[in-house]
């Protein structure tokens, strides 16, 4: 029972150190989006959105996914040589892929002109290397620089945005512009702190094995990212090609609440993560990972529809009106986030296994059905079919993965998480049925007074107990 609570302790530590990081910087972020719909036109920042959504798929191919392959070895690794090895192997990686997108760039330019090119590739090149940075630190144990990174990188955002956007109204630019500068000013102030490249990276020391290993582990979740790329950001290039630029425009805005959602569940999966791969091996297994899943499950429920009621209430005073139609596709985006956060539970599984490579057939799988589903369902319902297609899809990838990591752990689900599950989906028909804005209220206080009510009790008393200590 202690060591129960031990873990389970450790686990709750765990997610408010990442929560106090994330959520402070993911919340400056957030709040850039009305700031950019009030000075940037919606066609406009629809084009930055899409150009976001490439940085984002060919971060995967330059990073080669290193930066989860080097976390999951530095958290092995005990030895200064092996971390050394790691570090180097992954750096020296970056480095050679940032020179060819830089050549690949240069090529295109003489052939084609694409606005924003170089501050597109310069963003890239500069997401690479600090996503590679940011791991690292995660990985040798400094969890709280690695959150800290996060808050100066949002930090330094949010005044270069007021500055470039606001101030000198450079449009998307200046976005760029922000982007580029915060992350290069976050890794700089936490490299003077912990100086790792120069304890860590050594141009003259290879490894093929250590290189070969960290390969293995990461190619496969490099596939992983690109297909999850193609189930939630294609749909932008979709709606842009089939409705236009003004309608991903407002895809884009509502979509950035809806990932909210993703930003709350990636601060349970970083803790959850280090937590399941240190207890992978423990007897009782079965029972903790079903402890910790119910209670995700019933946490992700209330979640949302506080979540999606409450941002309707405030939706008129926080988005121009030019955006404010998008507030239609706010519920189904966050149950599709509900969804696709409960998936990555299960693909712990073989991350603590190291088989990877067997989570590539239910992405594709995944990717395949929504790419087929959007050819099909956007031309008779428009934006709501793209809407319908990412809830289909990422449910496909979470009862394939439900099923096939069955041989790794065996998830027992309670009555009170399927009670959970079916309120959200209630919940879903009252979202377009709600008659005025005093019922959304009431309904509001409703749910939010049963969910701390019905809480559960393993839950309730950790919470308590660890918020009673930092009091």
């Amino acid at each position: 029972m202690n060591q129960s609570k031990s873990r389970s302790g450790k686990f709750i530590n765990d997610m408010l150190i990442y929560g106090m990081g994330t959520l402070g910087s993911k919340l400056i972020t957030f709040l850039l989006v009305p700031l950019y719909t009030f000075f940037v036109p919606v066609a406009e920042y629809g084009y930055y959105d899409l150009c976001l959504s490439a940085i984002l798929v060919a971060l995967s191919v330059v990073c080669l996914q290193m930066n989860d392959g080097g976390f999951r070895f530095l958290v092995d690794s005990t030895d200064n040589t092996l971390r050394t090895k790691v570090i180097s192997t992954i750096y020296k990686a970056v480095i050679s892929n940032s020179a060819l997108v830089l050549g690949v760039a240069l090529l295109v330019s003489m052939f084609t002109k694409i606005a924003c090119l170089w501050l597109i590739v310069a963003m890239l090149v500069v997401m690479a290397f600090y996503e590679i940075a940011i791991s690292t630190y995660r990985g040798l144990g400094y969890t709280k620089y690695y959150a800290l990174a996060g808050i100066i990188t949002s930090s330094a955002l949010m005044v270069l945005s007021l500055v470039l956007v606001v101030w000198l109204k450079l449009g998307i630019e200046g976005i760029f512009l922000s982007n580029i500068f915060a992350r290069i000013i976050s890794v700089v102030c936490i490299e003077v702190k912990l100086k790792v490249m120069s304890r860590y990276f050594r141009q003259s020391v290879t490894d093929l094995e250590i290189g070969r290993q960290i390969l293995i582990y990461s190619l496969p979740l490099m596939i992983n990212g690109l297909c999850w790329w193609v189930i939630s950001s294609s749909n932008k290039f979709f709606i842009e090609h089939y409705i236009g630029l003004a309608e991903n425009g407002q895809y884009a805005v509502v979509l950035k609440f809806a990932t909210i959602l993703q930003i709350i569940s990636a601060i349970f999966y970083q803790a959850w993560q280090e937590n399941a791969l240190q207890q992978y091996h423990s007897p009782d297994r079965n029972r903790f990972f079903s402890s910790i899943f119910n209670s995700y499950i019933y946490a992700m429920s209330a979640l949302v529809v506080v979540f999606c009621f409450g941002l309707r209430l405030c939706y008129p005073w926080i988005v121009n009106c030019d955006y404010q139609q998008s507030v239609v596709y706010l519920y189904p985006l966050a149950f599709s986030s509900m969804i696709y956060a409960i998936s990555t539970f299960f693909e712990l599984g073989y991350q603590c296994s190291r088989c990877t490579a067997r989570s590539m057939p239910s992405i594709m799988l995944a990717g395949v059905v929504n790419v087929v589903g959007n050819f099909v369902l956007i031309s008779h319902f428009g934006t709501f079919g793209i809407v319908a297609c990412s809830i289909v899809s990422f449910g496909v990838l979470l009862v394939y993965r439900a099923i096939d990591t069955r041989k790794y752990f065996k998830i027992h689900i309670s009555a009170r998480s399927w009670v959970a599950f079916l309120l959200v989906i209630a919940s879903g028909v009252l979202f377009y049925c709600t008659p005025n804005r005093v019922f959304e209220a009431c309904y509001l206080v409703v749910v939010i007074a049963a969910a701390l009510i019905f809480m559960p009790q393993a839950l309730h008393d950790k919470l308590m107990a660890r918020l009673a200590r930092r009091a």
